[in-house]
């Protein structure tokens, strides 16, 4: 418990974030005070730091006032959308919200995270399952355009006639755009034959380029990537379950059921 007045409070929380290691609870606060507070913490601390707040309220609070308090890049980690009902029904901008925290996570850089505590304890898939179906592009790099296709439906983008989104990408010839969830703007890779000739960042609404890169690091736009492997998986199981429940019905009901079974496989 941190008692009112003077400076006192905020060395004594200064000297507890120095020496501690692990977990730094402080109670007594008042939500003026805790973006402060948190920023006191995070510059005593090398690395990552994440803060939980009570509800997401606080945290989206708390994430819009640290900037002013702290020189380092402060993430909000929102909570999941509560469905349950279908998958679908989830807010697909909610999901890009979540990797554009994620993503600086996995990529070791120096942050803060700041999140609820439902936000916190969201069980996600390993982490080095999430590298390894990244896509590394470098200038010179030999890629073919159909495999790179492949890989980001895999990853969860959405192919589109003209990107304008996060999670999305589009193929016109030999350029492929994409827009990763941890970017600003989206990116536009121009092949010759299968070399990468060209990585530049471009402003969707004119077309316009902004910038140009050696490399890009594309991560999924999906928590969980999907591969050919999990797809026969669940063909086998789908198809499984429907026939062991198909004998029980009779020809006309086996039909339909069969029918509704093709379609999902």
């Amino acid at each position: 418990m941190i008692e009112k007045g003077g400076r006192e409070p905020f060395q004594r929380i200064k000297q507890i974030a120095k020496s501690a290691r692990g977990i730094v609870n402080i109670s007594g606060i008042s939500d003026s005070r805790s973006a402060k507070i948190a920023g006191v913490i995070a510059e005593q601390r090398c690395g990552q730091v994440l803060v939980v707040a009570s509800s997401h309220a606080r945290a989206k609070r708390l994430a819009e006032d640290l900037p002013f308090f702290v020189d380092k890049k402060v993430l909000l980690l929102p909570e999941e959308e509560q469905s349950r009902i279908t998958y679908d029904a989830k807010s697909h901008d909610l999901l890009l919200e979540r990797l554009s925290a994620l993503i600086p996570l996995v990529k070791g850089e120096e942050c803060i995270v700041i999140t609820s505590a439902l936000g916190s304890v969201k069980k996600l898939a390993p982490k080095s399952l999430f590298v390894k179906h990244s896509i590394n592009l470098s200038l010179e790099d030999s890629k073919d355009i159909e495999q790179l296709k492949r890989q980001l439906s895999y990853m969860g983008y959405e192919r589109v006639g003209s990107v304008e989104a996060k999670g999305q990408y589009s193929i016109r010839g030999g350029i492929l755009d994409v827009f990763p969830p941890d970017k600003e703007y989206p990116c536009r890779i121009e092949f010759f034959d299968i070399e990468v000739d060209s990585i530049r960042y471009f402003d969707p609404l004119t077309q316009r380029s902004i910038s140009s890169v050696s490399t890009i690091e594309i991560f999924p736009a999906e928590l969980i990537v999907q591969s050919d492997h999990l797809f026969e998986q669940a063909a086998t199981r789908i198809r499984s379950s429907y026939e062991g429940f198909m004998k029980k019905l009779s020809i006309e009901k086996k039909d339909r059921l069969k029918e509704r079974m093709g379609r999902i496989l």
